[in-house]
C-alpha cells in the first residue's frame, strides 16, 4: 500500500523519489507539491509558501540512516532563525560540520579550505539533519503556526515521509493570511 502511495505521488509530480527541490520550484506547482528535501531547501518559508497547493509531499532523510548519523539534531530555533533573517548567517557552519563530522576532517586549516571549497561550489550538503521523532516534533510546531492537515507520515528506509494537504478554507491564500 505504502509503495502504491509513494508511486502515485512520484508519477503525479513529475519527480523520482529523491530528485532535489528548491523551494521556490515548488510554488510553481498547481495541484501537487513534491519534494525529497535534503537539508537546503528545509526552511519553515518551504512549508509556508508551498502549502498554496492543496497538498505537499515530503521525503526527509532521518539522520541515523545517513553519512549524517555523527551530525547534532537541527533544533528548530536554528529554523525560525533562518526564517526570520535568511539562512546566510549559519551557511559556513554548516560546510564546517559537515567537513569535521562527515568527511571526518580533524585537522581546523584543512576543515577551513574544505568548507570554502564546498561553499564555492555550492555543493548540495545536508545543511540541516532530523531523526523521524525531531521531524514529528517539527511538523508539529509547523501546524501551530499555519494550517495544514497531516494526510500521511510513514518511515521508509533512509527516509520519514509525510503528505500535508492545505485546508480546503484556505486554498488559494498565502498561509500567512490564514
Amino acid at each position: 500500500m505504502i509503495d502504491k502511495v509513494a508511486r502515485s505521488l512520484r508519477k503525479r509530480t513529475g519527480r523520482l523519489l529523491g530528485a532535489p527541490v528548491r523551494p521556490e520550484e515548488l510554488l510553481r506547482r498547481k495541484t501537487i507539491a513534491g519534494a525529497y528535501l535534503r537539508g537546503q531547501g528545509i526552511e519553515i518559508g518551504a512549508l509556508h509558501n508551498p502549502l498554496k497547493v492543496p497538498i505537499l509531499y515530503l521525503a526527509i532523510p532521518d539522520k541515523r540512516y545517513t553519512f549524517d548519523r555523527d551530525r547534532p539534531v537541527t533544533p528548530i530555533e536554528h529554523l525560525m532563525r533562518d526564517y526570520q533573517e535568511g539562512p546566510a548567517w549559519s551557511r559556513r557552519q554548516h560546510f564546517e560540520e559537515w567537513t569535521r563530522l562527515v568527511n571526518k576532517v580533524q585537522d581546523e586549516k584543512r576543515v577551513a579550505r574544505e568548507a570554502d571549497d564546498l561553499m564555492a561550489k555550492r555543493a548540495p550538503i545536508h545543511f540541516h539533519v532530523w531523526t523521524q521523532a525531531e521531524l514529528l516534533e517539527l511538523i508539529a510546531a509547523l501546524r501551530r503556526m499555519w494550517p495544514f492537515d497531516i494526510e500521511l507520515m510513514f518511515k521508509r528506509d533512509n527516509e520519514v515521509i509525510f503528505v500535508l494537504r492545505k485546508p480546503a478554507e484556505t486554498r488559494g491564500r498565502d498561509l500567512a493570511e490564514a
